[in-house]
């Protein structure tokens, strides 16, 4: 029992003295984006013509950082080309868009991570204005130097912001929807964010034919519905039908959100309209 004893007092002090011996630092410090490859971004769009958001930048490691570290980031956007070609091979249609230099304003591209810190950031703005809101937009970006330590490899130093805007109408909605006397159901309709007070919708009001209308909610929260292409697409709002009392408001109650929209539409060749009449229902969650 003794030698037991003062086998295991032997054991707890070698592991002692081992701890001890530890370095501070168990891994090479490197530069690298807070968050990377991929990511999405949800702005909320307001009045204000200009968002304001930012990137994070850290140094990785075991050990608290001992000294400032600046860096430099820039637009890559053979990265963009690269991703588009993976995820969507030649469907251009699908391809996501370059977020355009007139439209973005770093106040400046080098920034710090101060010593003792884990992060730092740089900030940015947009100007949503001068975006098409049917596109898809993304601003790739990297790395590019930095003062203290390696600029961590492949894609943890490089980011691609994909912008996804919102107002306090668009979302995920049902659709509840009598077309030319057809009652039609669908559900995870996008009502996506044109601006502040508009949303745009895309559906296939022809057999394999999608049109987007646009539905703008007014300031007694009435609706105005246009065409987005008029030339491919007549669109007249209508005001009685079989599934809703009062077509083209808006209505927020407690835990739901809904468009009640009714118009007639037809293409350039069509002699006749054909009559839409729908209730766009999403639920509301509590944070909002």
């Amino acid at each position: 029992m003794k030698r037991q004893y003062i086998f295991l007092l032997a054991m707890l002090l070698l592991a002692t003295i081992s701890c001890d011996e530890l370095p501070d630092e168990l891994f090479e410090k490197q530069v690298l984006f807070a968050r990377n490859g991929l990511i999405e971004r949800e702005l909320e769009l307001t009045e204000a013509n200009s968002i304001e958001t930012n990137v994070s930048i850290s140094v990785s490691g075991t050990s608290v950082l001992k000294q400032d570290v600046n860096f430099t980031i820039t637009e890559f956007a053979d990265t963009l080309v690269d991703l588009n070609k993976q995820l969507f091979y030649d469907n251009e249609e699908q391809y996501y868009t370059l977020l355009p230099q007139a439209a973005y304003n770093f106040n400046s591209y080098n920034g710090t991570v101060k010593k003792g810190d884990e992060f730092g950031t740089l900030p940015f703005s947009i100007d949503w204005k001068k975006l098409d809101m049917h596109k898809r937009y993304v601003l790739p970006i990297k790395i590019e130097s930095t003062s203290a330590f390696q600029v961590a490899p492949n894609n943890a130093s490089s980011m691609l912001i994909e912008f996804r805007f919102f107002n306090n109408y668009s979302g995920s909605y049902s659709l509840n929807s009598i077309v030319n006397g057809k009652s039609i159901q669908q559900s995870g309709i996008k009502i996506n964010a044109l601006d502040a007070n508009s949303c745009f919708i895309t559906l296939p009001l022809f057999p394999g034919e999608d049109y987007t209308f646009i539905a703008k909610v007014n300031s007694d929260k009435s609706l105005t519905i246009t065409a987005k292409n008029p030339e491919k697409l007549t669109l007249e709002m209508t005001n009685n039908g079989e599934l809703l009392d009062n077509p083209n408001v808006y209505i927020e109650t407690e835990g739901m959100k809904q468009f009640d929209i009714a118009f007639k539409y037809k293409r350039p060749t069509d002699d006749d309209f054909i009559n839409f009449e729908g209730a766009f229902a999403s639920a509301v969650d509590e944070e909002e």
